[in-house]
């Protein structure tokens, strides 16, 4: 996690104890609870805590969202009424968050527009490669088509929210997976076999890895904190005394009761759902840091949803013209073959099957790589590796049955 995201995170936990203490208490409570979101940004904030003069040392900082918690500090130090010192620190904090969040949004989109163009790249290239206008092997085709997947992939991961932490889930079993994937990938190619099996036999060991450590309920559980705080918001917003709704969000969510009983999963929501918990059971509810709460997770959710549509509604549009590509090289390939050479064409069609086999590797691959990029953030990396790797294959056998009908 950086800087910015940290301090923009425990916002409501530190406007929950100032609500109810003084601003220096409150940011050491906020670093004692905020220790499991970050240990270095939390230490951070338990030194700046503890000199002399918080106030200025925070209002200096280089980051608007951290000058923020200064100002906190100078205005109650002015006598500036505590409701209103947690209305406005609430509201610039928002402000910051907000126009982060759109800000990550548009830089998103303008990447992905310039990005995807580049995208049809590989398709261009297998054209080239099937007239015999491109002096690559297959090898050397698919890894360039790799580099190409590998620009968009990285931008639609880094634009999509990431919860639990991949290190911590799964452990050892990343390099296991990394093996299976290889050694899967080996065979499809002495086998003629889709390599986008890899992905499958990846995301099968790292989902019975999951399933033999009971690590798969994490999904689950970090998918509910959500809702869970927004559910708690709103009981709270109606007037529900704060230890009523602690209950009734405790009897309808099973994460609500495990973080009551200190469960520990290697989460970011679930260590931000956490330290408010703790929050408000101290210091009691503030409204206005849980309307915060609320203004945020709904952003991250319309931005996750931009996201996913976008990358969605590219793959479909992808898929569309991969299958126009195929179509026309098995026409086209297929026919040329039966054309009597004369020594002087300018294009030297390579065997129909070759390029049957050429076209159906490289489309797959990359359908594979865009489903699990897609699945990812959200669903995990065994769902992502083993939907996308079922995706490719299957669209292997797609490309290969329309080919047979075509030619």
């Amino acid at each position: 996690m950086n800087r910015e995201e940290f301090y923009i995170y425990i916002a409501p936990i530190f406007a929950t104890y100032l609500s109810h203490m003084s601003s220096v208490e409150a940011l050491r409570r906020t670093a004692a609870e905020a220790e499991s979101l970050d240990r270095k940004h939390s230490r951070e904030l338990l030194l700046a805590s503890l000199t002399p003069n918080p106030a200025s040392l925070l209002s200096s900082d280089g980051l608007a969202v951290v000058r923020q918690y200064g100002f906190a500090v100078s205005q109650e130090e002015a006598g500036v009424p505590r409701q209103v010192l947690v209305q406005s620190f609430l509201q610039a904090t928002k402000s910051i968050a907000l126009g982060r969040i759109e800000a990550a949004m548009q830089h998103f989109v303008g990447l992905f527009s310039s990005l995807s163009s580049l995208m049809f790249a590989p398709l261009l290239l297998l054209f080239l490669y099937a007239y015999g206008l491109l002096p690559l092997d297959l090898f050397s085709l698919l890894g360039i088509a790799g580099v190409f997947s590998s620009m968009i992939g990285l931008l639609i991961y880094k634009s999509m929210p990431k919860d639990l932490s991949p290190t911590r889930t799964y452990g050892r079993s990343i390099f296991l997976a990394a093996l299976a994937g290889g050694a899967a990938i080996y065979s499809s190619i002495v086998w003629s076999l889709p390599i986008s099996l890899g992905a499958v036999a990846a995301g099968a060991v790292l989902a019975i890895w999951l399933l033999a450590t009971k690590r798969v309920g994490w999904f689950r559980l970090a998918a509910e904190i959500p809702a869970m705080l927004r559910d708690f918001a709103s009981r709270i917003s109606q007037g529900i005394p704060a230890d009523l709704a602690l209950r009734e969000v405790s009897a309808t969510y099973k994460v609500a009761w495990m973080i009551a009983y200190f469960y520990e999963i290697p989460s970011l929501m679930f260590s931000l759902a956490r330290a408010m918990f703790n929050a408000v059971s101290w210091a009691g509810p503030s409204l206005e840091a849980v309307d915060y709460v609320q203004t945020i997770l709904s952003e991250k959710e319309r931005g996750l949803k931009r996201v996913t549509a976008l990358t969605a509604m590219f793959i479909a549009v992808y898929i569309a013209a991969s299958v126009i590509l195929v179509y026309s090289l098995a026409v086209s390939v297929t026919a040329l073959q039966a054309v009597p050479s004369t020594g002087q064409s300018l294009m030297y069609p390579l065997p129909p099957d070759e390029v049957k086999y050429a076209a159906a590797q490289l489309l797959s691959a990359m359908v594979t790589g865009f489903v699990a990029v897609m699945l990812l953030p959200s669903k995990g990396m065994w769902t992502g590796l083993l939907a996308g790797g079922l995706a490719g294959t299957s669209f292997f056998y797609l490309t290969t049955t329309l080919w047979s009908l075509w030619a």
